[in-house]
């Protein structure tokens, strides 16, 4: 499903919910769980906000200005997306940022935030 301004302009169904006799046909009535799905939506909700100006860089680190600076600073957007942030949720954090990898839902969070400010 593809929404713009509020209004449905592509809907297209397919497959089925489970491989038994018994299985339903996917339509607008079924629902899953989008799960880690999602950060791949977050990523291209950025990237398209780094298209449309709204974002200078994915470098950028100053969108996230209502948070305790002393944990977020250096903190950026790539990071965010990426899992090198080093935060366990917003205020505390691991590893220093860039220096590893963690996969865990603090950057997604956080970068929902930082949607939020473009509206």
């Amino acid at each position: 499903m593809i929404i713009q301004d509020g209004v449905i302009v592509n809907e297209w169904y397919y497959g089925s919910h489970e491989l038994t006799e018994q299985n339903r046909k996917v339509d607008e009535k079924s629902q899953f769980n989008i799960a880690s799905i999602r950060k791949t939506y977050k990523g291209f909700a950025m990237s398209l906000a780094l298209y449309e100006g709204k974002i200078k860089s994915l470098n950028d680190s100053d969108y996230l200005d209502d948070l305790d600076e002393d944990v977020i600073a250096g903190t950026s957007i790539s990071h965010l997306l990426t899992h090198t942030h080093g935060l366990k949720g917003p205020w505390k954090r691991v590893f220093p940022d860039g220096t590893d990898w963690k996969y865990n839902n603090a950057g997604v969070n956080l970068s929902g935030l930082i949607h939020r400010t473009f509206r």
